[in-house]
């Protein structure tokens, strides 16, 4: 028998977020359709709650049952830390550091940066991760390979690249603004790259 949950999400900023929110609880055979906003989540079907907030949190974000006084939990904290991890500038990778260095595709919020360092960061080998959301890349030190590195943050959600030398990372770096800056003026939010193609195109009046 179907029925309506109502969750309190925590740590989605973006409509990136929200689709990935969306997607993972619709993937279910238990649930028959998810509303998802940056705050909230109401999920028809016959999955328990606890099935539910479960499925929320594997996807990177924090969930609880709503309740009339119902407060954010420390997940909360997420963006803002992920914002702090994405200022520094990132050094160049040097072979003799043991470190990778990639160009991250897809991120638009503080939210991406923690999702993928926290991807990153979990691979096998990695001492420690580091993604810079203006520059767009991530610096990874360990002895993971870059396959490795590429498939974790492709599994988090978002698109990644090798960086062999300062160079190319610039020349990537440029080119991934500018098809962003594309994408953002044709589309006017922060879909994924894969719903973007196409969208937006009969509002360009310029």
């Amino acid at each position: 028998m179907s029925n309506t949950i109502d969750l309190t999400l925590d740590g989605l900023s973006c409509g990136h977020c929200v689709k990935r929110v969306k997607e993972s609880l619709e993937q279910r055979p238990d649930v028959e359709q998810a509303e998802v906003t940056l705050t909230e989540a109401h999920v028809t079907g016959s999955a328990s709650a606890q099935a539910l907030i479960d499925t929320v949190k594997q996807a990177g974000y924090g969930a609880e049952l709503s309740h009339p006084k119902a407060k954010p939990l420390a997940e909360s904290s997420i963006p803002s830390e992920a914002l702090t991890a994405a200022t520094p500038e990132l050094p160049a990778a040097h072979d003799e550091d043991d470190s990778q260095q990639l160009l991250i595709n897809g991120m638009s919020c503080a939210s991406c940066v923690s999702r993928v360092q926290n991807a990153l960061a979990a691979v096998p080998g990695v001492s420690q991760a580091r993604v810079n959301l203006a520059e767009r890349t991530a610096l990874v030190m360990g002895s993971a390979s870059a396959a490795e590195l590429v498939q974790a943050v492709e599994k988090a959600g978002y698109g990644a690249e090798a960086i062999e030398d300062d160079l190319q990372r610039r020349e990537r770096q440029q080119e991934t603004a500018l098809a962003t800056m594309k994408r953002f003026s044709l589309a006017g939010d922060c879909r994924p790259a894969g719903r973007r193609a196409g969208d937006g195109l009969g509002h360009d009046r310029r």
